[in-house]
């Protein structure tokens, strides 16, 4: 029970704020310096999911940021707000 509530806790008040959104749409997502744009045309589903990274904060606004699964190179992000998620493009 303890684990489980835990697991709770970390995927949600206790998570650790990792970077910052901003936008009109919420279109822009740096982390560490790293520049991530969404990118709409991604060829990932919701599936690819992967592993809970942290917090980022746009004022009020707060979503959750996973890495994506199949993503070997590691240039995608997954931003979730509430039911709505979208992809995001590390920006060269």
């Amino acid at each position: 029970m303890a684990l489980i509530l835990h697991q709770l806790y970390i995927h949600t008040i206790g998570s650790k704020v990792i970077g910052s959104i901003s936008g009109a749409e919420w279109e822009c997502v740096i982390i560490a310096d790293k520049v991530y744009e969404i990118d709409h045309s991604s060829p990932f589903s919701n599936a690819d999911r992967g592993k809970f990274l942290g917090i980022v904060s746009g004022g009020n606004i707060e979503f959750r940021v996973y890495t994506v699964k199949s993503d070997v190179e590691g240039r995608y992000i997954y931003c979730l707000w509430d039911w709505e998620g979208s992809f995001y493009r590390l920006v060269d």
